[in-house]
């Protein structure tokens, strides 16, 4: 349920740039395209729940962690990538995954 709704969330946010995912089970999909270009490989299969139930905390965690691995570990790209991802998909972006498990 919580990949599903995970993958849902970045087809949202991911307007700007290629954002190459490895999931945990090693499956690999891809959001967006063009530049800028940004490649994440998530090692904890809760790792996606964690990110959509507070995704500041368990990004900074995971990272910390070695469970969200960025690519050429270029920290200074991630955040210059979701910074815009962020703006351009506006506040409440977050907030329907969280209304649909309240409700679901």
């Amino acid at each position: 349920m919580f990949t599903v709704l995970f993958d849902h969330m970045l087809r949202h946010i991911v307007q700007k740039g290629t954002l190459r995912l490895t999931m945990p089970d090693g499956s690999r999909k891809t959001y967006g395209h063009g530049a800028p270009e940004l490649g994440l490989t998530l090692s904890d299969p809760y790792l996606p729940r964690k990110l959509i139930l507070n995704p500041t905390l368990a990004a900074g965690e995971a990272y910390m962690d070695g469970r969200l691995t960025i690519e050429d570990d270029d920290l200074r790209g991630f955040f210059a990538f979701l910074v815009p991802n962020f703006h351009a998909a506006g506040a409440a972006w977050f907030q329907k995954p969280l209304a649909w498990l309240r409700h679901g």
